[in-house]
């Protein structure tokens, strides 16, 4: 069977799909992929680098339109697997002729299956902690996710402000980039908070910091299901996250952690107060244990069974 991948980026398919990708091909199936970047894939039989961007009004996405026109009429696919909110819009325009197959059916997947033993790493705590400038004695708080408004860290920074003045040991750290990165930057200097709040940027270590930290936070406006939660549940970290769609999915509260109201402050302490005062230890085994429903390995046969 010829199967066409379709993503917005490289990165995705890259951190999400290439064990799905494989047994495809163990199966005997041909896969193409189509997605925005130059990186070469073990599994694909042809890779179409297509100009699609994440701002649904860019022109780009026009020409990526007519790219996979032009891909779909001269090749001869079974089947189209989309993936990402914009390369899927695009595809399905651009493919009106793939319906659901007769008697097809709509089947509910628990995510895109990770593959957890990749994340079942050993440390030293007290040295990756060192190598971050943080103290064995703090207490760390960590968010992973672009700097930007739907991300909501500086949220997260306006509510714990005092707590974090009044003890030098309650550190926050924040992995990523984006564009407001120098917002946050001016508020850290504004409030005195430099030695309390640590931007790390971009980093490709993100499970040697979780194992590192103390507490997760994810305090997004808006998400889909969200694998920086799950990472952090493999890593058997608390989490504090917002109330919304994606993560009330995952985070049960006086479980595995606990939910706060979107951008209500009176909520996000009161469960920040609750989050301290757990035993964090418990929490961390419900989220080990809770997480294993998200594997791949969990999800293999589901995922096959559509394809096959």
């Amino acid at each position: 069977m010829n199967i066409l991948f379709c993503a917005t980026v490289d990165i995705h398919i890259r951190s999400f799909h290439l064990p799905l990708i494989n047994d495809l091909k163990k199966d005997g199936n041909s896969i193409d992929l189509v997605s925005n970047g130059n990186d070469e894939f073990e599994d694909i039989s042809n890779k179409f680098n297509i100009p699609f961007s994440r701002n649904p009004l860019s022109f780009s996405n026009i020409l990526a339109y007519f790219e996979i026109k032009k891909i779909l009429k001269e090749n001869s696919y079974d089947v189209i697997s989309t993936h990402t909110p914009i390369a899927s819009f695009i595809i399905r325009l651009a493919a009106k002729k793939f319906k659901l197959r007769n008697n097809g059916k709509v089947v509910l997947i628990n995510g895109v299956g990770l593959a957890n033993q990749k994340y079942k790493i050993s440390i030293d705590k007290s040295r990756k902690r060192h190598e971050l400038g943080l103290l064995d004695t703090d207490f760390i708080m960590l968010s992973v996710g672009e700097l930007s408004k739907r991300k909501n860290h500086m949220f997260v920074l306006e509510c714990v402000k005092d707590k974090l003045q009044s003890n030098k040991n309650m550190k926050y750290v924040i992995c990523g980039t984006g564009p407001l990165e120098n917002e946050l930057k001016q508020y850290i200097d504004n409030n005195d908070l430099k030695d309390n709040v640590v931007l790390l940027g971009y980093r490709n270590d993100i499970q040697e910091i979780m194992l590192s930290a103390d507490i997760f936070i994810f305090p997004s406006i808006q998400e889909g299901l969200t694998v920086s939660v799950i990472e952090a549940m493999i890593a058997g970290l608390p989490i504090l996250a917002s109330n919304i769609r994606g993560n009330n999915d995952l985070v049960v509260s006086n479980e595995n952690g606990y939910l706060f109201e979107l951008d209500n402050k009176e909520s996000f302490l009161h469960k920040f107060d609750m989050i301290l005062k757990s035993n964090l230890d418990d929490i961390s085994k419900n989220n080990i244990l809770k997480s294993k429903i998200y594997s791949y390995e969990m999800l293999k046969n589901s995922f096959l069974d559509i394809y096959r």
